[in-house]
């Protein structure tokens, strides 16, 4: 039985993964929106961003991610 490590399923070549870090590959440049904006808003931001992901803030400070799953529910 193999068993499968989550590198494997990256599509990576192990040696990369193991030796590089989050902050090689995070993305600094991130599109924040405020806590008070409606769902509409945030969705509208996400599609014309094409994002899965919005981080959420208030007082300049990160308060939450919502999903585009999230709206789906």
């Amino acid at each position: 039985m193999h068993n499968q490590s989550p590198v494997d399923d990256l599509g990576v070549p192990h040696s990369s993964a193991r030796s590089q870090h989050v902050r090689d590959v995070m993305r600094r440049d991130f599109i924040t929106i405020s806590q008070g904006e409606t769902l509409i808003e945030a969705l509208q931001l996400m599609r014309l961003a094409r994002l899965r992901h919005l981080t959420i803030e208030s007082e300049g400070l990160l308060v939450g991610i919502l999903s585009y799953r999230d709206l789906q529910d």
